[in-house]
């Protein structure tokens, strides 16, 4: 019988307080408990640490770096689980996660790192978007082949590898830490896998940008790579212009659903800050 394997959840959180108890919630319906729940306080000054606070399993760390990549880095560096699962505030996470992740990790036992698959819970036609979303990232893993993505929203990593690259990970803005994570790992020879049965759902606040702004995020991908030395794929750019083409409908099916929302009385999670950015 395969050995059980601890898992600990890390979630980076700056002024997350209409997102974060949704996300909890998510992980106190587990059916199998994760180790222990790490929320890294990146500076909020809002209601974020109290509300994450009422939950018995969550321990509350702080970040004074301003910056994902530094509350990531203090999160993982706390860990005590086996493996480290990643995710953001405003995901919300299968019933099953953590024992898929368990699952995933003890059948392949060569994998270094796992990334699932992602949906929206906050989008009208959410279904149109989700197969839409499924379909590029069957494309982005079949393009990748041996050169997979991590998203930090949805992924885990095993703490012993993480600790044999700790050092060679890039502090820098302008780039998509989780993808950077993803680029050094492969860069050691450690395997990661695409894993569409590890299932969450994420908010799509990244449309409350305006377009320029939408672009600059999506093109952070291929200057992630290009930053690495890594030729801008071609593959890579028609996905992308696809994403960019989408923002108009993108954000009138947000803006849909925001509304409906408020004729419920569910607040708006409001305005994300750009994850690629920070002060520090």
């Amino acid at each position: 019988m395969s050995k059980q394997l601890s898992v600990s959840i890390i979630i980076p959180v700056y002024n997350e307080e209409k997102a974060i108890a949704a996300c909890l919630n998510s992980i106190a319906m587990q059916s199998i408990a994760p180790l222990e729940v790490i929320v890294v306080n990146n500076n909020s000054t809002d209601a974020t640490c109290e509300i994450a606070a009422a939950y018995s399993f969550v321990t509350i760390i702080s970040e004074p770096r301003q910056g994902v990549v530094h509350a990531r880095n203090a999160g993982f560096a706390a860990a005590r689980g086996s493996i480290i699962g990643r995710i953001d505030a405003d995901t919300r996470i299968a019933s099953d996660w953590v024992e898929t992740i368990q699952d995933l990790f003890n059948r392949h036992q060569h994998i270094s790192a796992l990334s699932g698959g992602i949906k929206y819970h906050s989008v009208k036609g959410r279904h149109f978007w989700n197969l839409s979303d499924a379909i590029l990232r069957a494309y982005l893993a079949a393009a990748l082949r041996q050169e997979m993505i991590l998203q930090g929203a949805n992924m885990a990593i095993r703490r012993s590898d993480w600790a044999s690259i700790t050092t060679d990970t890039c502090i820098a803005s302008g780039i998509h830490e989780d993808f950077d994570l993803a680029i050094h790992l492969q860069q050691s020879k450690h395997k990661i896998m695409y894993a569409p049965t590890l299932k969450a759902s994420i908010c799509l606040r990244q449309v409350e940008h305006s377009w320029g702004e939408f672009t600059k995020y999506i093109l952070y991908c291929s200057r992630t790579y290009a930053t690495h030395g890594r030729i801008r794929r071609l593959w890579m750019y028609p996905a992308l212009w696809l994403v960019i083409a989408c923002y108009p409908m993108l954000r009138f099916s947000y803006k849909l659903h925001q509304g409906h929302a408020s004729s419920r009385q569910q607040p708006s999670l409001g305005l994300r800050v750009n994850p690629a950015t920070f002060v520090d």
